[in-house]
């Protein structure tokens, strides 16, 4: 009798690490050159203790897209004057780039100096202001 309980405990245990996880990987990309902006990993995870259908994975495309346009919402600094697009990757169910293309626009001075900074600092301390009043300017 204890033999077969532990048994039992054995293969439940077993089944239970050996479940299937499935996840929808989501990144921001240039439109043009799929270069990456921005990656956030896994934005869902679908577990089952057998296996996960593709089907579960089904929305990982407009998810993953919804993601984007929030970032792109709350940090237009960081990809100002720049067309974005999702690219997603559904285990191994499917992968792509969504059709949507979003621009990415400062709109606020705060964000455009903000944005024209970051840009700038880049070009070393001799350049910056140079660079800094002409992307200001623009």
């Amino acid at each position: 009798m204890i033999k077969i309980a532990v048994l039992c405990l054995c293969l439940f245990i077993g089944a239970v690490m050996a479940r299937d996880r499935k996840n929808c990987f989501c990144q921001a990309v240039e439109a043009t050159s799929s270069k990456v902006i921005h990656d956030w990993g896994s934005i869902r995870t679908h577990s089952h203790w057998i296996s996960v259908s593709c089907r579960r994975l089904r929305g990982c495309k407009n998810d993953c897209n919804t993601h984007v346009k929030t970032w792109v919402k709350s940090n237009p600094s960081k990809c100002d004057g720049m067309k974005i697009r999702s690219q997603y990757k559904a285990s191994v169910c499917g992968k792509g780039l969504h059709p949507e293309i979003i621009e990415c626009k400062c709109v606020t001075f705060d964000c455009k100096a903000k944005s024209c900074h970051e840009k700038c600092i880049k070009q070393g301390q001799a350049k910056y202001f140079t660079c800094l009043t002409k992307c200001l300017a623009h």
